[in-house]
């Protein structure tokens, strides 16, 4: 039987929260939350209760995360799911999508225990937080906002629903890959990464490369190039969008081992060193 956010309900009427299990004959969960809380946020340190005590507007699907954002239920109340078989469809693609997936429950963890060097803020409270919005600035399909939360354009094809389309699934993985870089995301080297990622990513799912990703393949940008990071930037110019932030971090490139942690070697380059400035 499935009840509450449709998880599953076991013969002795508790309810499996996929971390811990709920009562509802005793109106509480019966294990203590292994995050300790912060004392920050005072009701975060009450271990026995599930989304701060707001289950109308919040969730915590798999103990981890949730679609933390009350704008998710208004424009996809699938919210959940759709993430959740997003995750799935991923870790099924092939290396880079399950290097992403299990970069995403680390990152995930650690953004909830304050160990990515910041006490973890109000909002990122059960780590990384998802939202669908029916306009996002300049039309984008998606904004990772580091550090921790990943807003989708609900109005458009695939980002309804609880199943994902192929090429909403890549977006995802944009997205999460964005996460691993950043503040550095900010910049013409982050989205240039992040395309790439998408590249492989449409390989593994058979999904027709975007005209973006394309360019980067065919041109050989070099990520690690200030004039090809240019020549991607100008590429843009032409249909009117402004890639946001500088070339490159002003705090340096972000490394060439950020490619191959998600097993990438792009074929084009001879070597793949890090870039000294």
């Amino acid at each position: 039987m499935y009840g509450y956010t449709g998880e599953q309900t076991d013969a002795t009427n508790l309810i499996f929260l996929r971390a811990r299990f709920y009562s509802p004959a005793q109106g509480r969960l019966i294990q203590h939350d292994a995050w300790p809380g912060d004392y920050n946020q005072p009701q975060t340190l009450n271990g026995w209760a599930y989304v701060e005590g707001n289950p109308v507007n919040r969730v915590d699907p798999t103990g981890k995360w949730g679609c933390y954002t009350d704008l998710a239920w208004l424009f996809n109340p699938d919210c959940t799911a759709w993430i959740e078989t997003g995750l799935v469809e991923l870790e099924q693609s092939g290396t880079v999508g399950r290097k992403l997936v299990e970069f995403f429950y680390q990152y995930d963890n650690d953004l909830m225990s304050g160990c990515l060097g910041i006490p973890p803020l109000p909002s990122d409270a059960f780590g990384v937080k998802f939202g669908f919005m029916p306009a996002l600035p300049g039309n984008a399909v998606a904004i990772t906002l580091v550090p921790g939360a990943i807003l989708f354009n609900s109005s458009l094809p695939g980002y309804q629903g609880a199943t994902p389309t192929n090429r909403a699934v890549v977006t995802l993985g944009h997205e999460i890959s964005h996460l691993a870089q950043g503040e550095a995301s900010v910049s013409v080297q982050g989205e240039v990464l992040s395309t790439i990622v998408a590249y492989y990513l449409e390989s593994a799912l058979g999904e027709e490369h975007r005209f973006d990703a394309k360019f980067i393949f065919e041109n050989e940008i070099d990520p690690w190039s200030d004039t090809d990071l240019e020549t991607y930037r100008n590429y843009w110019k032409q249909f009117g969008v402004i890639i946001p932030g500088p070339l490159v971090y002003p705090f340096g490139d972000i490394p060439k081992e950020w490619l191959t942690r998600f097993g990438i070697y792009l074929p084009y380059l001879s070597s793949n060193p890090r870039r000294g400035r």
